[in-house]
């Protein structure tokens, strides 16, 4: 296991363990903290490989976790696919999100009040969370450079 006493410029600071690349071998029926599953193709890893593998046309949507550092991969795969003689046009959903005090009003009932753990399920749907105008303009064409 690695840790990360001194992490890189803008990453989260913690001492957490950092999830390895290579997966550590575990005895069968045993705890297994990095499960894994039979994939049917192959598996990459890095910004470069993901540049390789990306269409030369169309639309490519990458999706993450809230810790993902978004702007950090954007840079970093816009610098691969000019280094492969190629460009994307990035959109961040993000940027299409209602603000923070109008999705707290409108899901006050799913919160749970003064006690989150009595909160409920959201049973709408992901539109709920965006501006409409915002989100046509996430998905208008793109325009050449």
């Amino acid at each position: 296991m690695t840790f990360s006493p001194e992490p890189r410029p803008g990453a989260r600071r913690t001492t957490q363990r950092l999830l390895p690349a290579e997966r550590p071998h575990s005895e069968p029926d045993a705890y297994d903290p990095y499960p894994t599953h039979f994939l049917l193709g192959p598996a990459y890893r890095g910004i470069e490989a993901l540049a390789r593998q990306l269409p030369t046309s169309g639309r490519v949507l990458i999706d993450g976790t809230p810790g993902t550092e978004w702007d950090t991969l954007a840079h970093l795969l816009d610098h691969e696919l000019r280094a492969l003689g190629t460009s994307a046009q990035m959109r961040d959903a993000r940027r299409a999100l209602l603000p923070q005090s109008v999705l707290d009003a409108r899901f006050a009932a799913n919160l749970g009040g003064q006690d989150p753990l009595f909160g409920r399920r959201f049973e709408g749907d992901l539109e709920a969370f965006f501006d409409p105008r915002d989100l046509d303009a996430l998905n208008a064409p793109a325009v050449a450079p």
